[in-house]
């Protein structure tokens, strides 16, 4: 399933995040933590960092059943901000959802 992370991180009334006078892309920062991760259980390393170079460069990632719930359980467990990790899963839900 292809599932497109192209979203600007907002803040808690849906406002976009502004940082150096730019929104805060939520593929860019998704990306970012997945290479400084040492393992992601059920992500091979090569396939994490393919990942990564794919959500940084269209911010659109082709996944499997498996992969995707991998990468759920890799957030709810992350120390990822509870903001971004809210705007991450769902975009997996609507995703999921209009499959």
């Amino acid at each position: 399933m292809k599932i497109d992370f192209n979203k600007n991180l907002t803040d808690l009334s849906g406002k976009d995040i502004i940082e150096n006078k730019k929104p805060i892309p939520v593929n860019i920062v998704f990306a970012n933590n997945l290479v400084q991760e040492k393992e992601i259980k059920g992500i091979t390393t090569l396939r994490a960092f393919d990942l990564a170079l794919q959500l940084n460069k269209s911010g659109v990632v082709d996944l499997t059943v498996s992969e995707r719930e991998s990468l759920k359980e890799y957030i709810e467990s992350s120390k990822l901000t509870i903001l971004l990790k809210v705007q991450v899963l769902n975009i997996f839900t609507d995703a999921e959802d209009k499959k």
